[in-house]
């Protein structure tokens, strides 16, 4: 479900750009179409639809939920720039759990949360393609997906049998959008 805070702010953008007088009638009738989306799908569209649509009227609420959907190349760049955002902010000592569970099943394909955190620079050229790859890959698709992915904290940790239980993991969700979507943080009120 669409955080509302979310789509305030989303639509006053949109409103912004388009010239368009908000109203609560225009947020409700917005939201009640809109409301199912996820808050990636929802970002995605407006931040796209800025930066994409030519036309001088604000987008209809169908349009905002089609563009949301998008094509998984779309949705694995803003999966990418998520994991990116999370390997800055948090490193590989935490562990890791992504709201979206394709974003799960393809760093785990790729070695796991410690091998994407240790990755060179140079590294990371080829890791992004690879992402993007295999999230086309298993997007849609019922992927296995871990519950969580284990920093080296939590591995080290259970390894050597210090711990009776996994430490609690990083929910990847709000904090990081923040960090990777131009959506999240305008327009603070």
């Amino acid at each position: 479900m669409l955080d509302h805070q979310l789509f305030v702010k989303g639509i006053t953008m949109l409103c912004e750009v388009y010239g368009r007088t908000q109203s609560k009638l225009l947020l409700e009738a917005y939201y009640r179409v809109l409301g199912t989306m996820s808050d990636e799908e929802f970002e995605l569209a407006v931040t796209g639809l800025m930066g994409d649509r030519t036309f001088l009227k604000m987008p209809l609420p169908a349009e905002i939920k089609q563009y949301g959907k998008g094509d998984s190349g779309s949705k694995a760049l803003l999966a990418y720039h998520q994991v990116i955002a999370a390997v800055r902010h948090y490193g590989g000592y935490k562990s890791i759990i992504f709201e979206d569970r394709t974003t799960m099943a393809v760093v785990e394909h790729m070695g796991g949360w410690i091998r994407l955190c240790d990755a060179t620079i140079d590294e990371w050229t080829w890791l992004a393609k690879d992402f993007v790859k295999y999230y086309g890959a298993f997007d849609g698709r019922g992927m296995e997906a871990p519950g969580r992915l284990p920093g080296i904290h939590e591995q080290t940790s259970v390894a050597k049998g210090l711990l009776d239980e996994p430490v609690q993991a990083v929910t990847v969700q709000a904090e990081v959008r923040k960090l990777a979507s131009p959506v999240s943080g305008a327009c603070e009120t």
